[in-house]
């Protein structure tokens, strides 16, 4: 007796699927994702969609089409890139995409989503900072306005506050050279650190000391970084009724300049050269939070705290970079496209 017919599946339908006489493979998709920093990525996602409910269904405005269609599609564009490099063997260069790509699209949801708590209305928390600096020996208005008193020092530490917004567009490129699993796990421990300040600041909201101790910016003229009176100023103003989304940062405790700060300096120490100089600016950026970013020194406290436990959570939970560490650059595929340009470049 012969057998029935049988329904034959095939690997091939989970990687490909055919629309009319169009066959797409996702097989490159996929293998990228398999080495992606997904951890991360799926953080951005769900925040991403808590940003679109609360825009779609919820009062709040997030931006116009065209800034929505060209901050999706700036992330788009490094994403695409991370693909096609990953598939042609670039590992280095399409980990230096998709870091990019994320730190992007981080930097357009978590700051939205945190306007969005801001308007909650949960009483301020500074009193209660303030006690417990006091509590571990620190006197917030006498730290703050030592540092007031010294005009140049003042701006020094403002400039190495702002180091946050620079240091990212060196480190990337020049991590992925040396150490990309430590890229990897330092991306993934900002976005999880990110997410955590987020949820503890809808129940630890702040005015920062500078406007709670009723100071005015005439009396720090060599602060700025307008962090103190600029965030209050956001915050009262969502609190009040407008619902327009800001990406500027509005969280005191705990401090995420502290948090980059650690990630920093530990993913600095992975380059020769480089590390001690950079190791060094983000020990002064951790000192420059409490007078130029107006935080608490317990907010400072709970950031390298929980930096700490960011990176000790994700290591040895991403996936390992398909790069290993310290392969002669000569031997990567951007090293040897450059020797060979080099050798046609000069005659011998």
């Amino acid at each position: 007796m012969l057998p029935g017919p049988r329904l034959m599946l095939t690997s091939t339908v989970a990687s490909t699927w055919t629309a009319g006489s169009a066959r797409i493979d996702w097989q490159p998709l996929q293998r990228w994702w398999a080495g992606a920093i997904r951890s991360a990525w799926l953080i951005v996602a769900c925040v991403a969609s808590g940003v679109a409910i609360g825009c779609i269904v919820g009062p709040f405005e997030y931006a116009s089409t065209i800034e929505i269609a060209g901050r999706a599609g700036t992330v788009g564009l490094f994403l695409t890139g991370a693909v096609v490099l990953s598939v042609h063997g670039w590992a280095r260069t399409s980990l230096v995409m998709e870091c990019f790509a994320l730190t992007i699209a981080t930097a357009v949801t978590v700051p939205a989503l945190t306007s969005m708590i801001a308007a909650s209305g949960v009483p301020y928390q500074d009193d209660a900072l303030i006690a417990m600096d006091r509590a571990l020996g620190f006197d917030w208005p006498k730290i703050v306005e030592w540092f007031g008193a010294r005009h140049q020092l003042s701006i020094f530490m403002s400039h190495v506050y702002s180091s946050l917004l620079w240091q990212p567009v060196v480190l990337l490129p020049v991590l992925a050279f040396f150490d990309p699993e430590r890229l990897r796990r330092v991306l993934a421990a900002s976005t999880i650190a990110m997410l955590v300040t987020v949820v503890i600041f809808a129940f630890v909201p702040a005015r920062t000391g500078y406007v709670h101790l009723g100071y005015t910016p005439e009396q720090f003229p060599g602060l700025l970084a307008n962090t103190g009176w600029g965030v209050a100023d956001i915050i009262e103003r969502l609190r009040a009724g407008d619902r327009h989304i800001t990406l500027e940062g509005l969280i005191t405790f705990p401090s995420f300049h502290a948090v980059a700060a650690v990630l920093f300096a530990y993913a600095w120490s992975a380059v020769p050269g480089l590390r001690w100089p950079f190791v060094a600016l983000n020990l002064v950026m951790l000192v420059s939070c409490v007078p130029i970013g107006s935080h608490y020194v317990v907010d400072v406290i709970g950031g390298m705290a929980l930096a700490l436990a960011a990176l000790q959570f994700v290591s040895g939970r991403e996936p390992v970079s398909p790069v290993p560490r310290f392969v002669p650059w000569q031997q990567t595929p951007e090293g040897q496209l450059a020797l060979a340009s080099l050798d046609r470049a000069v005659p011998a």
